[in-house]
């Protein structure tokens, strides 16, 4: 098991199972984890993570990522293999420890800052606007500026 946290990582031993070798190295602000298996870990080493299969795990994975079918329509399937629509019930579905606290929807920012509601307005009107236009067919982006 590998441990990312405060831009380093750790190797931690843990019981029994299957070893897949890797290489750790760095690309630009990015710490990059290879394994020979087919998985590549891109990490900001702060708050993002890529992550990256071959084709060879298309279909047998599971969890936060989705499960690479070619079915977007089921990506929000939880550990008890429900499909749900909400992301908060989704993302809890999937915490390692019970200790963790369950998230919770976050407060709407307009409401807790009304004085801040034009300037987001203003900002996210992008995304509905004519620079986008050419996608707008592809991806409704109504429900990206209403959220």
């Amino acid at each position: 098991e590998l441990i990312l946290s405060d831009a380093n990582f750790q190797v931690v031993k843990r019981g029994t199972g299957v070893e897949v070798p890797y290489k750790v190295s760095s690309m630009g602000i990015y710490l990059v984890i290879e394994t020979k298996n087919g998985l590549i870990l891109m990490w900001d080493k702060k708050t993002s993570m890529f992550i990256k299969l071959t084709a060879d795990f298309q279909g047998k994975v599971c969890g936060l990522c989705g499960n690479y079918d070619d079915n977007g329509n089921n990506d929000f399937t939880t550990r008890s293999q429900t499909v749900v629509a909400d992301v908060i019930e989704f993302g809890n579905s999937w915490k390692f420890s019970p200790t963790c606290p369950d998230a919770v929807k976050p407060k709407d920012p307009c409401s807790t800052n009304p004085y801040r509601r034009s300037w987001a307005q203003k900002q996210c009107s992008i995304i509905t606007s004519q620079v986008f236009s050419t996608c707008h067919a592809q991806v409704d982006p109504i429900k990206y500026y209403d959220a």
